[in-house]
């Protein structure tokens, strides 16, 4: 073996030692920007979680909120109906009487 030989042979080690080196890196470079974009992701997560478990309570507040509304519509529906047929009772009693009345709005 010769002087060139053995450097032939030393610079192939060194060459695939720095391959290696090169492929290593790159594998932690993808590593680390892999790492980087789930934490992106992670961060970008959790507050959507947030303002969904938000907008899910705030429906469920209206949900209930409608529901009384509902409620009370009829109930004031059935009040509406109650007062009418006592003006409508009052009217026919005040011309039972010989007497027109003042309030025509109910027919």
């Amino acid at each position: 073996m010769t002087l060139g030989d053995i450097g032939i042979i030393i610079a192939l080690i060194t060459g695939a030692a720095g391959l290696l080196t090169a492929v290593a890196t790159k594998k932690k470079l993808h590593a680390d920007a892999a790492e980087s974009i789930s934490d992106a992701a992670l961060s970008l997560i959790e507050p959507l979680k947030k303002r969904l478990a938000e907008a899910e309570a705030e429906i469920e507040n209206n949900r209930v909120k409608l529901h009384q509304m509902e409620i009370e519509l009829a109930v004031l529906k059935h009040e509406n109906i109650e007062m009418s047929e006592g003006i409508a009772k009052l009217k026919y009693q005040v011309m039972s009487l010989g007497h027109k009345p003042i309030y025509e709005g109910i027919q």
